[in-house]
């Protein structure tokens, strides 16, 4: 199977979103771009959460809450968290309750956003930051490409020039 990172309409912003738990922590990680596929800003940050759904979960609220409130939509979002994804297309209840998918199927909803599944292989930068936070503990936010580390601006520009990424069943 072939990945790639597809860019969207003219008129929206891609928000890619992963959340990195274990037993000790969890952090979440953002990147969001225009539609041409370049850099706006991106984030990782901590968050508190029992289970790998309850952070990808929580991941999801806060950048989607990060982005809207920065006045940055509607928003295309790209998580690797499948269950995720289909339940808050669905707004179904499971585990964290219904008012919290409900909160993010209406922020989705008002702000003409939507949200979709993507491979992990698709995902990488945001997969990093989330990682790098939990394993050193440091939140970081990020304005200017620049202002990247050298691995995720390599793996930015390679994503928004359309490279495709091979994945084994």
């Amino acid at each position: 199977m072939i990945i790639t990172w597809i860019r969207l309409r003219k008129d929206c912003y891609k928000l890619n979103i992963d959340a990195s738990f274990n037993k000790f922590s969890a952090s979440w990680g953002a990147i969001l771009r225009n539609s041409y596929g370049n850099f706006v800003v991106a984030a990782c940050f901590p968050i508190d959460a029992g289970t790998a759904y309850d952070a990808e979960l929580k991941a999801l609220i806060w950048g989607l809450s990060w982005s809207i409130d920065k006045g940055f939509y509607p928003i295309q979002v790209e998580m690797d968290c499948l269950e995720l994804v289909t339940h808050v297309n669905r707004t179904q209840w499971i585990r964290a309750g219904p008012s919290v998918l409900q909160r993010v199927a209406d922020l989705l909803h008002l702000h003409s956003s939507s949200i979709h599944h993507i491979c992990r292989e698709g995902n990488q930068a945001t997969h990093l930051l989330a990682t790098h936070h939990r394993l050193h503990h440091t939140s970081l936010s990020f304005t200017s490409f620049n202002s990247l580390t050298h691995l995720i601006k390599e793996i930015v520009l390679l994503e928004a020039t359309g490279t495709q990424y091979l994945r084994y069943k």
